[in-house]
């Protein structure tokens, strides 16, 4: 994919869905003209809540919106890592075609379900325990005797 920032000064960047296990990321990398297969991360973003859409009239724009990384960076002049502040927003990104847009989306729908997937599969023994609590719970009077007592009960 190839993303201008400023007009006539576009860069080759690689677009990255990955999830593993509940935690998930969208990352842009940039291609490194220098070392072929080689390339540096430019930015990182959740991957849940990212919302991809094609955009309507522009078949080859993919639209996500962005929250906040908390995913910290190793700043090249000091050498130290740190959080780079990254508001709420959004990301038009312009792929060379439709097919290539067809195919981002997909890699991001594909890890988000894997991201949720683990999610739910994580939670659910605490729904269950929750579910079985509440079912358990002691009733009042009122809603006991308005209920048929099963013939196994004692």
């Amino acid at each position: 994919m190839t993303i201008a920032f400023e007009r006539g000064k576009e860069r080759h960047f690689c677009l990255l869905a990955i999830s593993m296990g509940t935690s998930g990321w969208i990352v842009l990398a940039e291609e490194l003209p220098l070392k072929p297969h080689y390339g540096a991360v430019r930015v990182v973003a959740p991957l849940a809540g990212c919302k991809p859409r094609i955009d309507d009239k522009h078949p080859r724009w993919l639209h996500l919106r962005i929250r906040p990384s908390t995913i910290p960076f190793i700043d090249a002049a000091h050498g130290k890592a740190k959080t780079k502040a990254l508001v709420d927003g959004r990301w038009t990104l312009a792929f060379r075609d439709e097919e290539s847009c067809k195919s981002a989306l997909s890699m991001i729908l594909e890890e988000a379900n894997l991201q949720g997937n683990e999610v739910e599969r994580r939670l659910k023994p605490l729904l269950d325990l929750e579910r079985n609590l509440y079912c358990s719970a002691p009733e009042t009077e009122e809603a006991s005797s308005s209920r048929p007592t099963p013939s196994n009960s004692f």
